[in-house]
């Protein structure tokens, strides 16, 4: 089994103790932990790195996160990047998607599926599947919810 390098951008030491407990209970998957996203930069994502997990709490502001994305976008292959929020916001979720994250998750909501969750991103990305996806707008998801509760 190949080794899948992580990138986890946290100031959380909490998270982050968590994160890698959650992680480690996956072979394959190694994490490395940055404290900011000032720390990185093309030459330390680079070759070998799977996937960014990055804490989006309120040290994090946009313009870092597009950053990040552009430095991710340059690389001969992209490597995605899963957003980890404190809880999750629709808007906010929009926008990462519109800058092009692969994923946006909350802590509350998805921290024990994490493993998962990278394990699909991970492969995705050796497979070949679409790097950025749109959300559903508010409509689509009401459209959504009545077409699946009409045909039951």
């Amino acid at each position: 089994m190949k080794e899948t390098n992580v990138l986890m951008i946290s100031r959380d030491p909490s998270l982050t103790k968590a994160v890698q407990a959650e992680l480690s209970s996956r072979r394959g998957l190694r994490v490395r932990v940055a404290r900011q996203v000032d720390d990185v930069n093309a030459t330390n994502v680079g070759d070998g790195l799977g996937l960014i997990l990055l804490h989006l709490d309120g040290s994090v502001d946009r313009e870092q996160v597009a950053c990040l994305l552009w430095i991710s976008s340059t690389l001969p292959r992209p490597v995605p990047v899963l957003i980890l929020s404190e809880r999750y916001e629709f808007e906010e979720a929009r926008a990462m998607f519109q800058m092009g994250a692969a994923d946006y998750v909350s802590r509350a909501d998805h921290l024990s599926k994490l493993a998962s969750l990278i394990d699909l991103l991970t492969t995705g990305v050796t497979m070949g599947l679409p790097r950025h996806a749109q959300p559903l707008s508010r409509a689509e998801l009401k459209r959504s919810k009545r077409l699946t509760q009409a045909s039951k």
